[in-house]
């Protein structure tokens, strides 16, 4: 969901799982001279030399597990996401066990940065049956369906993911959000996940952003305005948190503070469905 609400959580959520897994440098003493320089390739912007030299090494050893997870792990750091996915798929085929749920963790990753959703539900359910109670697993999951609009599967995973590890503060975040956003959601439970949230990680303005996007939701104005006004004067250029002071102001009834906010968001490059929110309101403030 580029450009809506609370969407930087969802993406620093999927950066914290790749970061516990698919992002991980596959490493031995054999490779690990050949990983320096892979990894410094990529670093340098050298994509294609990164992937090269796998490959070439993979020429001489095409039995080599350590080569195939590094050569897929890189193809996914690169954007190279059909080769990415091509790799780990060919190591499923002799991969048993819960070893198989972490290449359809890759998998599923690798699918939902290149924009298949449904693909990357299909891998990650098969993770989720192999590596039960894994976090990484569920909240990736929860992430795609969350991103896909299956909002009640998506909570469910939430839901699991912080009975498992109630110290996420990106889950909650996220979960108190989907709360707030869906029409039967309790508003005061979402609250309670977003100062939770907002406890464990104060720096982010994303969960301040959601903070102020409940207490809007719950008729706080005052609030909301404060919380969102306090993220645009720390992030101007950022069309979300503009957008949303500008509803703030709206709900207040001041209307000329609200649309300074809404062009103000238009100047800063918003996703299309938000420009055409923002555009739609300014029209109706004529």
């Amino acid at each position: 969901m580029l450009g809506g609400i609370g969407e930087f959580m969802r993406t620093v959520a999927v950066l914290v799982a790749i970061a516990a897994g698919l992002g991980a440098q596959v490493d031995s003493g054999r490779t690990a001279e050949l990983m320096g320089r892979v990894d410094r390739a990529v670093r340098e912007n050298r994509s294609k030399d990164a992937i090269a030299m796998l490959q070439a090494e993979l020429a001489a050893a095409p039995g080599d597990r350590t080569l195939q997870l590094a050569l897929g792990n890189t193809a996914v750091r690169t954007g190279e996401y059909d080769l990415a996915i091509t790799t780990f798929q060919g190591l499923m085929a002799e991969t048993e066990g819960p070893a198989r749920g972490d290449i359809y963790l890759r998998i599923g990753e690798t699918y939902r940065r290149k924009g298949d959703k449904e693909a990357a539900i299909t891998n990650l359910r098969q993770a989720a049956e192999l590596l039960t109670d894994n976090v990484v697993v569920m909240s990736t999951l929860g992430l795609v369906l969350d991103g896909a609009g299956r909002m009640e599967e998506a909570v469910r995973e939430y839901r699991a993911v912080v009975r498992m590890d109630p110290n996420n503060g990106v889950v909650l975040n996220n979960l108190g959000y989907l709360l707030a956003q869906s029409g039967g959601g309790d508003l005061d439970e979402a609250l309670d996940y977003a100062e939770r949230a907002y406890t464990l990680l104060p720096g982010l303005s994303e969960i301040s952003d959601t903070l102020g996007w409940i207490h809007l939701k719950k008729n706080r104005t005052s609030d909301a305005i404060a919380a969102f006004d306090r993220i645009v004067q720390k992030e101007q250029n950022n069309p979300t948190f503009r957008y949303h002071l500008g509803m703030a102001l709206l709900q207040k009834g001041d209307r000329s503070a609200s649309k300074e906010q809404f062009q103000a968001a238009l100047k800063c490059n918003p996703a299309d469905d938000m420009a055409e929110k923002v555009k739609t309101l300014l029209e109706k403030m004529q």
